[in-house]
């Protein structure tokens, strides 16, 4: 009669095993669904949120490209070197080299815009 206690247990155990999984087969499902979707918003969004005229849109649209550019220009001219695939500035003598080659390619640039309208004529 002992064994048939034990096939008691397996009989409930087992399908609450099952039900236990496909719940949390469900669960994961829904999660995975929901972090892909993304909030549609509510109305139709514009540049113009806060409701500026449109010469002061203009305005401050032409104000923020010419200081991304500004920006984009100023880091460009920082010297850094790769290092473990991090760009880290350089320092020391590596610095000094950089800044000397730097120099030169600019004082070649320049060279080469003062004798180009001389050959020209």
């Amino acid at each position: 009669m002992q064994s048939f206690s034990w096939i008691f247990i397996y009989a409930f155990a087992l399908p609450i095993f099952f039900i236990l999984v496909f719940l949390l087969y469900k669960f994961v499902d829904f999660k995975l669904r929901h972090d892909d979707e993304k909030l549609a918003p509510i109305f139709e969004t514009s540049d113009n949120v806060v409701g500026l005229s449109p010469e002061e849109l203009k305005k401050k649209k032409t104000e923020q490209q010419e200081g991304m550019r500004q920006l984009t220009e100023a880091i460009s001219k920082i010297p850094v070197k790769l290092v473990n695939g991090k760009f880290v500035p350089m320092e020391g003598e590596e610095l000094k080299a950089e800044l000397e080659r730097r120099k030169a390619e600019e004082a070649k640039k320049n060279l080469v815009q003062i004798t180009l309208p001389e050959q020209r004529n």
